[in-house]
């Protein structure tokens, strides 16, 4: 009776693995059978793949996030922030300026005013002093009785103001006419132009109190009171 198990006798190739040289008839078996063919484990046959099969491509990166732009940043707009601070700084400092220059410009023009009012004032008040230089020197040609009575004359030296001084013959035109218009200026026949009446200088006929003190503050204090008892025009 053989000993051979049923199910080895049923194998296709016949071959007892369990006979001495059984593996080594099975190896061979397969190698004629199947070439460089390979049995895994999970039951896949090895080898080259099907070349009629394409290998999926890797998955794509996941590409970064876009970066924000410049002008979308916190940082970009507080730059701009104190860029508008210090261009309103520059700005109010720029103003300051200008008003201080304004005002020292307004200062300095009404100091050159003033000074030209001086200088206008002055120059009046020197031609009114060269004129009545003039009128002493010819008020006696001009017909005046006395040049001293016409200097005193607020009205007389007030209207020397429009004539010029240097020019002789304006200014003894200008006698003429005044003491033309005002008679009591004019010279009188027999009295010496220029002389004084010692006795009675006054208009009204008062005598002249200063003409007896005696010289010195006497004279002075008879003289000025005279001239406030007597104005004259």
């Amino acid at each position: 009776m053989s000993t051979t198990p049923r199910a080895l006798k049923a194998l296709p190739h016949g071959i007892d693995i369990t006979a001495p040289g059984g593996i080594e008839r099975l190896l061979d078996f397969h190698r004629v059978s199947f070439g460089d063919a390979q049995m895994n484990a999970n039951g896949e046959e090895g080898g080259d793949p099907d070349p009629g099969t394409e290998t999926p491509d890797p998955p794509a990166e996941t590409p970064d996030p876009p970066k924000p732009k410049p002008t979308e940043t916190v940082d970009f707009w507080k730059g701009k922030a104190r860029e508008q601070e210090k261009r309103a700084k520059e700005n109010a400092d720029a103003a300051k300026r200008l008003a201080e220059l304004e005002g020292a410009s307004k200062e300095q023009a009404s100091k050159v005013d003033e000074r030209d009012a001086q200088i206008a004032q002055q120059d009046t008040e020197l031609a009114t002093l060269r004129a009545e230089n003039v009128v002493l020197r010819i008020a006696a040609q001009a017909g005046a009785a006395d040049p001293d009575d016409l200097l005193d004359s607020k009205r007389f030296t007030d209207s020397l103001a429009g004539i010029d001084a240097t020019d002789r013959d304006a200014v003894k035109a200008h006698v003429e006419k005044f003491v033309e218009d005002n008679p009591r200026y004019a010279a009188q026949p027999g009295r010496v132009p220029g002389a004084r009446d010692a006795a009675w200088s006054g208009r009204n006929g008062t005598p002249d109190a200063s003409a007896n003190a005696k010289p010195g503050a006497a004279r002075m204090a008879a003289a000025l009171e005279q001239q406030y008892t007597n104005p004259k025009n």
